[in-house]
């Protein structure tokens, strides 16, 4: 992998969503490193250098780059092409929807981009690299970019007890629903600068009792996308199961219920089990972290190699080879209907929660309580 390389052109939204990302071996200088756009005609839109990182992340830092940024660049267009400058050479010069431009200024006058294929979606696009030599181009999910996490000091109940969720390591394990308590395959955590940039990344607080039956047991904090698992009335009628995973973000709209706001970072911690399962978090039921194939693709290749090294079936079948969801999964539309209709709440999981009985014998430590 590259030690510099652009990861990420978002294009097609609109120019104050479109941005230029790029991945850096952390603690690398990078104050002679630019990102130049050029049109069409392979003239300069729009320039900029680095800047300070929006995230570190498994050795690299991110930066991300915006029209605001850029200006004069209103945005990133289809037929644009994108260049990386690093100490005045050029190492990369991608053209978006298959275009191939002849640069006439600036630093990469004389070189033409190498085309990016398109896909011929009119969506929102975006030109990821994973190692900074392969490109694809696919359309926006909005599960890519943050993946389930938790804050620092969350209570994870475990086999010995609850434990803050930075403590744990593979191995331990963890109390799941409806079965004994499982070892953990994989954690990592990452740094989040928060700006105007990132605010979408911003924490989601969930206050104590929110939910009903007193859960969580304490304020929880967790990364926007984390889902938690939603059961009741209104669940079965709307949806005919009896209970889903929706994402956090989703439950908003109601009360004790909050976007974090004010913190200049966030660090995040991810587990993961050998199959997606619900554990417990300040006695909330949510899930543990489920690698689908575009939260994945959005680790850097060396992640991607240790998650399918622990479950080589991801290698195979990255759609599917980690296998079913713990339970039926809600978009943040369904959430936040679940939300207007008053009907968002944790199930009664009370009598299928296994938890750690202290004065039992070492051959029933667990048990099955109501």
């Amino acid at each position: 992998m590259m030690d510099v390389f652009l990861s990420e052109v978002r294009y097609l939204a609109a120019a104050a969503d479109d941005f230029v990302e790029i991945v850096v071996a952390a603690g690398t200088d990078v104050s002679n490193i630019q990102v130049v756009v050029y049109n069409e005609f392979g003239t300069v839109e729009g320039q900029a250098s680095l800047g300070v990182p929006v995230a570190t992340m498994n050795g690299y830092d991110v930066y991300v780059l915006t029209d605001v940024d850029m200006p004069g660049s209103g945005g990133v267009y289809k037929t644009d092409s994108v260049a990386l400058v690093d100490d005045g050479v050029v190492t990369q010069f991608i053209g978006l929807e298959g275009g191939a431009t002849l640069a006439t200024e600036g630093p990469a006058a004389g070189l033409t981009s190498d085309p990016v294929p398109s896909i011929n979606n009119d969506g929102t696009l975006s030109v990821k690299s994973y190692d900074g030599t392969n490109f694809i181009t696919e359309a926006r999910d909005e599960g890519v970019f943050t993946p389930p996490c938790f804050a620092p000091g969350t209570l994870i109940e475990t086999k010995m007890g609850p434990r803050a969720v930075e403590t744990l390591m593979p191995g331990d394990k963890v109390c799941v629903r409806g079965g004994p308590p499982e070892p953990i395959l994989w954690v990592t955590s990452r740094t989040l600068r928060l700006g105007p940039k990132t605010l979408h990344h911003g924490p989601i607080e969930i206050k104590c009792g929110a939910l009903g039956q007193g859960l969580p047991e304490r304020d929880l904090v967790v990364s926007p996308q984390h889902r938690i698992l939603l059961g009741g009335h209104g669940v079965e009628q709307q949806y005919d199961v009896a209970e889903v995973l929706g994402m956090a973000k989703g439950l908003l709209p109601m009360g004790g219920v909050r976007r974090m706001k004010g913190k200049a970072q966030i660090t995040y911690h991810t587990l993961m089990l050998a199959r997606h399962r619900v554990i417990f978090a300040e006695g909330l039921p949510v899930e543990s972290f489920y690698p689908g194939l575009y939260i994945l693709r959005g680790f850097p290749a060396s992640v991607q190699a240790k998650i399918t090294t622990l479950v080589p079936t991801l290698a195979t079948n990255p759609g599917q080879g980690y296998g079913p969801h713990a339970a039926p999964v809600l978009r943040r539309a369904g959430v936040e209907q679940l939300v207007k209709f008053g009907q968002a709440q944790t199930p009664a999981c009370g009598q299928d929660r296994v938890v750690p009985v202290q004065q039992a014998g070492p051959d029933t430590f667990e048990a099955f309580v109501a």
